[in-house]
């Protein structure tokens, strides 16, 4: 436990600690208001006055998680010191003189208005304000890394996209290209069936050739016999017939003469 000096003043009851005087340009408690408190009030030793400062600020440390949970069960009370409700503040102001007063022997409740006190502990409303301010801001600013991260893969999922696409659809052409030349692989380009001249005989290949001369070609001729007549003789006889008329007997000249030379004499 911390010792006064011989010299340090103990305040009474009936003492008042008055609050230091806002000019123009000084409008809040300071750091340097507790140092002269200390100095010139209690007459704590000058080599003793930053140590006992820091002492002062480390007491009122313990206050910061019962501020920072009231905090969060309801930020909207704690938008400035001065928000906060009366009854938190009230509680904390009053730990933070009785440790002090317990452990330090500065009665700094006779201080008017305990603006001692409310100098710490609006000192931890600060640093818990800030730290919600920074986590803030780094939060949007992974937020927005995050998102702008986001938005480059999805560039360049569809770059990679139409790259994969492109080269899908050059595959597929370069393959309906080959099944086509396979499929008819005699056919040329236009440009060069055009290119070819249409092959005409020329006067030395017809001097060459001999002439074409036509072949007779055998003529068939087909009869078709008609059915017998029932009244007509039999073909033996129709032959038989024909025969007789054809011999000479039945000729009607009369014979030649086998000896001519019989006649002229």
């Amino acid at each position: 436990m911390y010792q006064l000096p011989n010299a340090a003043r103990e305040f009474g009851d009936n003492d008042v600690i008055a609050k230091p005087k806002f000019t123009a340009s000084k409008k809040t408690i300071i750091k340097n208001d507790i140092i002269v408190f200390l100095h010139e009030k209690v007459r704590i030793l000058e080599d003793d006055l930053d140590s006992m400062y820091e002492a002062f600020l480390q007491e009122s440390r313990t206050h910061r998680q019962a501020l920072e949970d009231a905090w969060d069960n309801n930020p909207r009370l704690f938008a400035a010191y001065s928000s906060i409700p009366t009854t938190i503040k009230t509680v904390e102001v009053r730990k933070f003189k009785t440790n002090i007063a317990r452990m330090y022997k500065v009665r700094i409740g006779k201080c008017e208005k305990h603006w001692i006190a409310n100098y710490f502990i609006h000192s931890v409303y600060n640093s818990i304000k800030e730290k919600k301010e920074d986590n803030r801001s780094s939060t949007g600013a992974s937020t927005l890394l995050g998102n702008m991260g986001l938005s480059r893969q999805n560039s360049q999922a569809t770059l990679r996209h139409q790259e994969s696409s492109s080269s899908m659809t050059s595959l597929v052409m370069d393959n309906t290209d080959t099944v086509t030349e396979e499929q008819s692989p005699s056919l040329p380009p236009t440009s060069y069936i055009s290119s070819i001249p249409t092959p005409t005989p020329s006067s030395s290949y017809q001097q060459q050739m001999p002439p074409l001369q036509l072949q007779p070609q055998p003529t068939f001729s087909i009869s078709f016999m008609s059915p017998p007549n029932p009244t007509s003789p039999p073909p033996q006889q129709i032959t038989r017939v024909r025969k007789r008329l054809a011999s000479p007997s039945s000729s009607s000249q009369p014979p030649c003469n086998p000896h001519p030379r019989n006649n002229n004499q």
